[in-house]
């Protein structure tokens, strides 16, 4: 048994007078050069500002709830007194019994003289007892 051909393979003439342009497939697309080069920088423009956006973000923390966890150490001086100069900067690692301020000696270099000055007056004191 023969099939009959079906409409998708059968040939038709083209009728006179229709245009060619209902019957031939379509044309590929075809970009001019300009076209091309506007295509291209408008990808490259895009990928560029891609990866900046990319590159900006990696540096944040974004967050749901705004909570961040994050470790924070109290310190506190065994001496009070005026702060001269500071010795770290902010989130620099430290190690135990490192330096971390420079305190104003001026305080403890007037409690040293008036303790020696103290020490001499009870000196003092004791040898004229003595004689």
């Amino acid at each position: 048994m023969r099939q009959a051909p079906s409409d998708s393979t059968v040939d038709r003439p083209t009728p006179v007078g229709a245009p060619a342009s209902e019957t031939a497939p379509p044309a590929p697309l075809r970009l001019d050069r300009g076209k091309r080069w506007l295509l291209a920088i408008v990808l490259a423009v895009g990928a560029a500002a891609g990866s900046l956006y990319y590159w900006y973000r990696q540096g944040y923390e974004s967050t749901d709830n705004a909570f961040i966890e994050g470790g924070i150490i109290q310190i506190s001086p065994r001496i009070p007194g005026q702060v001269l100069r500071v010795l770290v900067t902010d989130n620099q690692r430290v190690e135990a019994g490192q330096l971390l301020v420079e305190l104003d000696p001026k305080d403890y270099r007037v409690a040293v003289e008036q303790a020696r000055a103290a020490l001499s007056a009870a000196e003092a004191q004791h040898n004229q007892a003595k004689a």
